[in-house]
């Protein structure tokens, strides 16, 4: 079983293997009449609008009917890879997506669906061979402009693609095409400048950590003391599911931050936060400086007693080893790289994963924008947990039927908005890779909403008090982690 709402896709699977063994040439490419031509194209474009909205049965219904209305097309076993791919069963979606490729060579929805399968399992290089493909083969597509976007090469080409995307996106969500107006704000005012931008050697830095205890006797957190501007330390959470620096607004006052554009921050709340994307000229963390780093300031505080969040891929051009227990984060050199003077979007770009020799123990994990997602199983089932040291519990879906009594409701909040109802789910134990996370306070909540941002299935996330018993490995460059509980 895996974490998902959704029943298995198994007969228009099935459907979609036996055109692949058994449909000749002259069937697949036989002319159709013009209206049901019209229906499938229909069919196909209900579908997607319903699976955007993560109405994952009615689009797996949609493509049925496209299916009848014109048998055998590539168009709709990528669909199914589509289908697959939102529900995370990522084995799947590669399989659709090759097989409507063995139908049609020029099929641009499966060389955009094997692209985003690649850019998740860090095959950087492929993946932008895939997406350049498929955006030569259907440049009129918004999905596959927003992709492009995500890897193009310089800001300049990200700033075309979004504006096509505007002009080609009215059918899109509008969150997304709100977020796409401010990236392309961002873009505008940020010019050439260079992100998080390292501002002297590339050594190791040790940088002592403190605990965060939202209250006495909780471990709620490991925080960092961070000047920003020069400014007296900010206490910010390490926090594995932010993306780059996250202040209030009250913290931010005096820090002489530049504006570049109006944002919002999304977590698992249904609400969101009003925020305002500024930039720092400096960014000190110990004896660590990063210049031209891009500070997130909410509309309100972020949680009780602390300024705010910074997020681990900030450091992403190091090895990230955090150790709870000795409460220190080690940024470790890659042998044989010199990365100074690289724009923290581009540091690793052009890269595939490796496993370099000694680290043959880490575990591969995948990539959503910021997120770094772990596959882990729970009882009987298995799905993506995001790795997330800055949340105070470890929390699995609402959509999960798990084998135990929930307890009554309460009330959570955080950077996604709140309050957010939750429920004790009581001791879980998670299995990653050969490795057991343990922790015995878990709750649920409804991760639905993220799982639609992002355009997969989230199952949960793996919160500090399964991460505080271990050693956390991080490795930006070739997406691996792991847990060390001998450290």
């Amino acid at each position: 079983m895996r974490l998902a709402c959704t029943p298995p896709i198994s007969g228009l699977a099935l459907l979609a293997v036996s055109v692949v063994i058994s449909a000749g040439a002259a069937e697949l490419t036989a002319p159709t009449p013009d209206s049901a031509q019209s229906d499938f194209a229909l069919h196909v474009r209900n579908a997607r609008s319903l699976l955007r909205s993560g109405r994952i049965r009615q689009a797996l219904a949609e493509a049925a009917v496209a299916e009848r209305a014109v048998p055998g097309r590539a168009e709709t076993i990528a669909l199914l890879g589509d289908i697959h791919f939102r529900r995370a069963d990522f084995e799947a979606a590669d399989r659709d997506f090759t097989a409507a490729l063995a139908i049609d060579p020029k099929c641009a929805r499966a060389h955009l669906g094997l692209g985003r399968l690649d850019q998740l399992h860090f095959r950087r290089r492929a993946a932008l061979q895939r997406i350049v493909t498929a955006y030569s083969l259907n440049p009129n597509d918004p999905d596959t402009l927003l992709a492009y976007s995500s890897v193009a090469s310089d800001r300049k080409q990200q700033t075309l693609l979004l504006e096509r995307y505007l002009a080609l996106g009215a059918g899109m969500p509008r969150e997304q095409l709100e977020s796409v107006l401010g990236s392309l704000q961002f873009y505008r005012r940020l010019g050439s400048r260079k992100l998080a931008l390292l501002d002297g050697p590339y050594q190791p830095y040790r940088l002592p950590m403190s605990v965060w205890s939202a209250r006495p006797g909780l471990s709620n957190g490991l925080l960092l003391a961070v000047s920003i501007n020069g400014s007296k330390p900010l206490r910010l959470v390490f926090d594995t599911g932010a993306a780059g620096i996250v202040i209030s607004r009250r913290s931010a006052e005096k820090l002489g931050l530049e504006y570049l554009a109006d944002a919002g921050l999304r977590g698992v709340g249904q609400s969101g936060v009003e925020a305002r994307k500024m930039l720092a000229d400096s960014v000190r963390v110990g004896d660590l400086r990063l210049r031209n780093c891009v500070v997130d300031v909410a509309d309100r505080a972020l949680a009780d007693q602390i300024d705010g969040a910074i997020g681990s891929n900030l450091f992403q051009q190091f090895l990230v080893r955090l150790d709870a227990r000795r409460r220190v984060l080690e940024l470790l050199p890659y042998p044989d790289e010199a990365p100074q003077g690289q724009s923290q979007e581009q540091v690793w770009a052009g890269r595939d994963r490796t496993v370099p020799p000694g680290m043959e123990n880490l575990i591969p994990v995948c990539q959503a924008g910021h997120l770094l997602l772990v596959n882990a199983k729970l009882h009987a089932a298995s799905g993506y947990l995001i790795l997330d040291t800055g949340a105070a519990f470890s929390s699995v879906s609402r959509q999960i039927a798990l084998p135990f009594v929930e307890q009554p409701e309460f009330e959570v909040s955080g950077p996604g908005g709140g309050p957010i109802t939750a429920f004790r789910a009581g001791a879980v134990q998670l299995r990653v890779a050969d490795r057991d996370l343990t922790d015995p306070d878990v709750i649920t909540l409804d991760f639905a909403r993220l799982s639609n941002v992002h355009g997969l299935e989230i199952s949960g996330l793996i919160g500090y008090p399964m991460l505080s018993h271990c050693a956390l490995t991080l490795d930006y460059r070739d997406g691996l982690i792991g847990f060390d509980r001998g450290r």
